[in-house]
Order: C-alpha cells, then sequence, then structure tokens
C-alpha cells in the first residue's frame, strides 16, 4: 500500500518539533522574512554589553511558526560569536500547570549548574559562590528539610547505575542537588508545593542578588 504523501509530510514535520539549523528538513526562508532573528540577537547583546546592561528580548508567533527553529539558530550563532547559551524548556523542566518568578531563577540556578558546576573544583570563588547560595537555599528552606530530603532520596533511587540529572540536566553540586529536589516538591501533589513558591516569593530580591552572584561568580 502507497503511503499518502501528505500524511507522510504531516508526521516528518510535527509542528511540535523545532528543528537545528543542519536539520535537511530546514528552509531558509530569512529574504522573505526580512532581517533574521540571530543576528538581530547578536547586534542586541553586543550593544548591551558595550554599555554593561542586559538586554532582554520576546519572540512570538503561532504554534508552528518556527519560533523554536528560529532561536536554535540564534543558539548557534551566539555561541559563534563566543557567548555562552544556558537553553532550557520551560514545560519540560517546570511544572507547566503553575509557573513562579522563583520557579524560573532556581531553574537558571540549575542551568549554571549544570554548565559551571564542575568549575568548583578549580576555582575557589566559584565554589564559594555555589556555597553560599546553596546555604542561603538551606536557611530559607528550612521548614521544608525533611521532604526536600525525601525528594533527594527519591532522586538518588532514581539515579542509580547514571549520572545525576534534573529534567535532563547534570547536576554536578550540593547547591544543584538542593535546587534539583525543591523542584521535585514543587511538582507534587502536597500542600508544601505551594507553601515553598510562598516562603520563596517573600525572598524574591534576594534570590535575583543569589543568582547574580553565581553569574559573577561564573562570568
Amino acid at each position: 500500500m502507497s503511503v499518502d504523501p501528505i500524511l507522510k509530510a504531516l508526521a516528518d514535520c510535527n509542528p511540535n518539533e523545532a528543528l537545528q539549523p543542519d536539520d535537511r528538513r530546514f528552509v531558509d526562508v530569512d529574504d522573505v522574512r526580512g532581517r533574521p532573528l540571530r543576528k538581530y540577537v547578536v547586534k542586541l547583546l553586543q550593544s548591551a554589553d558595550s554599555a554593561q546592561r542586559y538586554a532582554k528580548l520576546a519572540v512570538v508567533g503561532h504554534r508552528g511558526s518556527g519560533k523554536s527553529t528560529e532561536l536554535n539558530r540564534a543558539d548557534a550563532e551566539l555561541q559563534e560569536n563566543g557567548y555562552v547559551t544556558l537553553w532550557a524548556s520551560v514545560n519540560e523542566n517546570l511544572d507547566p500547570r503553575e509557573i513562579s518568578f522563583s520557579d524560573i531563577v532556581r531553574l537558571i540556578v540549575l542551568l549554571l549548574d549544570d554548565r559551571f558546576g564542575q568549575e568548583t573544583q578549580n576555582h575557589p570563588s566559584i565554589k564559594r559562590a555555589f556555597d553560599n547560595v546553596r546555604d542561603w537555599f538551606k536557611e530559607v528552606t528550612k521548614n521544608f528539610t525533611s521532604e526536600i530530603d525525601n525528594a533527594k532520596e527519591l532522586g538518588m533511587k532514581a539515579r542509580i547505575g547514571g549520572p545525576a540529572t534534573a529534567s535532563g540536566l547534570v547536576i554536578k553540586t550540593e547547591l544543584g542537588e538542593l535546587s534539583a529536589a525543591i523542584s521535585v516538591v514543587r511538582r507534587s501533589e502536597s500542600k508544601e508545593r505551594t507553601e515553598i513558591r510562598e516562603t520563596f516569593e517573600r525572598y524574591n530580591n534576594e534570590l535575583v542578588e543569589n543568582l547574580n552572584s553565581l553569574v559573577r561568580a561564573v562570568t
């Protein structure tokens, strides 16, 4: 039986799948779209760097319009220009039913741990920054020690025979392990799910400062 070419095309072109720059299915339509997103992102960041500022960019579009594919190309372009990129899918790494500001910050902490955690063994200043943030997390979540320890134990059982991971991220420090365990609690159905979020929300400014201390250290 012959395969319907339209059905095959639908199977090959899943709108939920972001293409990588080297994917054979990718079609370059920069001439139609105008200024390529990747070029704009690089210029935006270089401009921000020159003034020692942050750059923020939102990319919007209909489902399947190529947002993630374009961001994949921008990611490759940035790395070619000497930038270190940290990539995460919120829907995969966090609970899409409820995402708070503190969840986003902790996800960035996990990304930094995955990318730079091994540097704590070679650079005392980086280790000091990671240890300081770990101690702050412990202090803020001291009322949830039992739940966090249980989450760590479950995580260890799930990771027997392989590297410590959290949603595809490799955990390399105690800070990463603690942040990953908090994420497990946040995804649970327990009452602590909401309570731990509310606790962090009392310290949003300190949470950001701790994140910035990690960024400064690894920079």
